[in-house]
């Protein structure tokens, strides 16, 4: 979501991610969700889970370059995606699954589950990830597509101009190549 707010919806939402709760903090650990900037969020905003304490390593062995990505005024950066509800985590996502388009953060399984949707039963598995562009300076998306039985070359055009119109109309993504298997 464009807001990185994780907002309830009904379960038969065709756009409803499941997503379990890990629980409440275990005592003398402390944890936040903060954005890029390292700036802690409120409740339901999606960001990269932090955490702290005692029973935290200090460094990595013999690999400063790694401790300093990592920790961050006595915060670890887990690399994990979540977001806190009435004092729960929610774990979504690893932060480097995300598909980074020209500074906007979206999740694969969004551009797969509209991808999904619209060749219906003729859809199988699918895949979505990011190439960086060295021209643009930014990640392009990218559908690889598993149909049964196999798309002819009209039909693959035909869905193809299907797809990049709804994953634009509800993503406001465009999806530079789609790749059919």
């Amino acid at each position: 979501h464009e807001q990185h707010l994780a907002t309830p919806v009904e379960a038969s939402d065709p756009y409803a991610l499941k997503i379990a709760c890990c629980g409440s903090v275990v005592p003398q650990t402390r944890l936040a969700i903060v954005d890029e900037n390292g700036q802690m969020l409120p409740e339901r905003h999606l960001g990269e889970i932090v955490i702290a304490g005692d029973s935290l390593f200090s460094e990595y062995l013999s690999n400063p370059e790694r401790t300093q990505q990592a920790l961050r005024s006595g915060w670890f950066y887990t690399g994990d995606l979540g977001y806190l509800a009435d004092g729960e985590l929610y774990v979504c996502d690893r932060k480097k699954d995300l598909l980074i388009l020209a500074g906007r953060n979206v999740f694969p399984e969004s551009v797969e589950a509209i991808a999904l949707e619209t060749l219906g039963t003729r859809g199988s598995k699918l895949a979505a990830f990011g190439i960086f562009d060295q021209t643009l300076g930014t990640e392009t998306a990218v559908l690889v597509c598993e149909t049964r039985p196999r798309l002819n070359e009209q039909e693959q055009a035909n869905f193809s101009e299907k797809i990049r119109n709804a994953v634009r109309q509800k993503l406001d993504v465009d999806l530079t190549t789609i790749y059919f298997a």
